[in-house]
């Protein structure tokens, strides 16, 4: 859907375009989110966080009536260069392994980020709980308080340790279990 490393202008228009998208916070980053479930446990997952390219000072200026990417096209072909602010993408993947995948390079759950090469070993397969505690705890913390009202209302699926020993002796992701 999206590479980790980074997005351009044209891309990030082209996703809200075609509606590839599950959600877009208030600062214009998107959000996506793709599940498959086995039952109660997720079987794969891909989650996005892409954050707006265009400086926020410019995006401020949004009027309610104009569509994002329309406002975007807008302010790129008065400003052009200046309004590109690269921030990266953020994106956590799982996929199951199974005989076929068993040598597989990469850990079935993985962090991507910088690079498509970059793939930081995660605990486990994320709920989308977790990953909203992640967004939260890191790019929105000012509005923690708020994501912890939902927070238990998407308590998830059930998440069973995927990381390998192996991986566990590298940098990695993980967090504490709910009490």
């Amino acid at each position: 859907m999206i590479t980790a490393g980074g997005v351009s202008v044209s891309e990030y228009i082209e996703l809200l375009d075609a509606d590839r998208y599950s959600a877009v916070f208030d600062d214009y980053a998107l959000l996506t989110v793709q599940c498959i479930f086995e039952g109660n446990a997720i079987r794969n997952h891909r989650y996005g966080y892409i954050p707006c390219p265009i400086r926020p000072q410019l995006m401020a200026d949004r009027p309610e009536e104009i569509s994002i990417a329309d406002w975007i096209r807008s302010v790129v072909s008065s400003t052009g260069v200046d309004s590109f602010l690269s921030l990266g993408t953020y994106r956590f993947d799982f996929t199951k392994r199974t005989p076929s995948r068993s040598t597989d390079p990469h850990p079935a759950s993985h962090f991507t980020f910088a690079s498509a090469g970059c793939r930081l070993p995660v605990r486990a397969p994320m709920s989308i709980g977790h990953l909203l505690n992640f967004l939260f705890d890191n790019f929105y913390r000012s509005r923690r308080s708020f994501w912890n009202d939902f927070a238990p209302h998407l308590a998830g699926a059930e998440v069973v340790d995927t990381i390998t020993a192996q991986e566990q002796l590298t940098h990695h992701i993980t967090w504490a279990d709910a009490p």
